[in-house]
């Protein structure tokens, strides 16, 4: 039975050093292959630090933290080694198992000697009551008898001290092969652990790089857009200042030769104080109220009157084109204020035979409607403008829709082509 027993732990203990002798080799061949990736990471972390991509820092970080994994599999198998493979691998072809399992098999042989020797001694007494005794018959019978009585003596003996040695060797195995084993275990937590913290440390740095990341790209899109609408906005700017500023010029050219007409001049010049005020502002409020545009008019209007008083000479410069522009938006609305000439004058045209009151006007600025109750306008449509306001907003029809919409973005014709006259209801 304890032969069986320690033979079986022998099998267990050479299957143990095995196993971790193979799980060393492996594994040291995979540390050569992961400390190669980890300094080819950090290798590229260092060198491409300043492209301004996360890339960089996190294949540093990577690198340098599968390094410290690979130095703590290091000592997890210098472990291994140290306290498992070594000291079960000399319990295996140590000495006292080989001694025990001598001692066994000494018992064995004079076991097998006594079972002879009293089957001698049988034989004998047997052969001494057959014939008759004689002197020498009596000797070798007293010989064999004397003979067993020493192997049973021996056998005795041996039996006590290899049963001793048997189960000595018995309580070594098991305990230190279970301490060993514990050792193992031990090593093997402490190195995942010590492994885990490191990529739990490792995932935190690289979502930190991430987000932080995504939060500067954001920015800077932000940024890009902003400064292109900027941009946009004061080359447009610029280009409609510089288009009023010309037609301007040409108007007045006009009226001193008396070849514009009041209309067309008030069109002008109201189209130019609108789309500066509008521009100006940056679209910051798209549902803007017809109390707003009157506000923004009357102060146009106002600085308007007050450039008036000093600049009679529109043809100077173009320095003053903005308060030429003003200036004459307040003749014309001083002019529908204090005289309803040109007023009467449109009521009493006739369109197309539509209404008297009405008129017919072509849209020379595209308007997009931000609020209820105003009318996109299109280049080329033609309105029929059902009244104006004096806050320099019209209310009209187009294309058999009705709203309001800023009088500078249309012109006053005399007709317009049959199909584009909308008929009013």
């Amino acid at each position: 039975m304890l032969y069986a027993s320690t033979k079986a732990a022998k099998h267990l203990q050479r299957d143990i050093v095995r196993g971790v002798e193979a799980f060393i080799a492996i594994s040291s061949k995979q540390m050569e292959i992961v400390n190669k990736l980890a300094e080819d990471c950090c290798k590229y972390g260092t060198k491409y630090q300043d492209f301004g991509f996360p890339l960089a820092s996190g294949a540093l970080n990577f690198g340098t933290s599968h390094s410290m994994m690979e130095k703590e599999r290091a000592n997890l198998l210098t472990i291994l080694g140290d306290q498992v493979y070594e000291p079960i691998r000399a319990m295996i072809i140590g000495a006292p198992l080989e001694d025990a399992r001598f001692l066994t098999y000494r018992y064995d042989r004079i076991r097998q000697d006594v079972e002879a020797q009293t089957a001698e001694v049988l034989r004998r007494q047997l052969k001494s009551k057959e014939v008759v005794e004689t002197t020498d018959v009596s000797a070798k019978l007293q010989h064999a008898e004397s003979k067993l009585q020493e192997l049973r003596t021996t056998l005795s003996a041996l039996g006590r001290e290899a049963t001793a040695a048997m189960m000595a060797v018995e309580d070594q195995q098991q305990q230190n092969t279970f301490n060993h084993l514990l050792a193992m275990v031990d090593a093997e937590r402490a190195y995942y652990q010590s492994v885990a913290n490191i990529l739990d440390k490792l995932h935190d740095e690289m979502v930190q790089m991430k987000d932080n990341h995504g939060s500067v790209r954001q920015a800077a899109t932000i940024e890009t857009i902003q400064n292109d609408d900027s941009k946009t906005s004061q080359s447009h700017y610029v280009s409609v200042t510089q288009a009023a500023t010309t037609e301007i010029m040409q108007s007045q050219t006009g009226n001193e030769d008396s070849n514009m007409s009041p209309s067309h001049q008030e069109s002008v010049t109201q189209a130019a104080t609108t789309e500066t005020v509008q521009r100006q502002t940056g679209n910051e409020d798209s549902k803007r109220s017809q109390s707003h545009h009157v506000s923004v008019t009357q102060t146009a209007t106002t600085e308007t009157m007050q450039s008036q008083t000093g600049n009679e000479d529109v043809k100077t410069s173009r320095y003053h084109h903005e308060s030429v522009t003003q200036t004459a938006t307040t003749e014309m609305q001083s002019q529908k204020d204090d005289n309803d000439s040109k007023a009467s004058r449109s009521g009493d045209f006739q369109v197309n035979g539509q209404n008297p009151m009405y008129f017919v006007a072509q849209v020379v600025h595209s308007f997009d409607a931000q609020a209820d109750g105003e009318l996109s306008l299109s280049v080329g449509d033609y309105v029929v403008v059902r009244q104006v306001a004096p806050n320099g907003w019209s209310e009209g029809e187009c294309k058999e829709k009705a709203g309001w919409f800023p009088s500078a973005y249309v012109e006053r014709r005399d007709k317009a082509p049959a199909s584009k006259v909308i008929k009013t209801h």
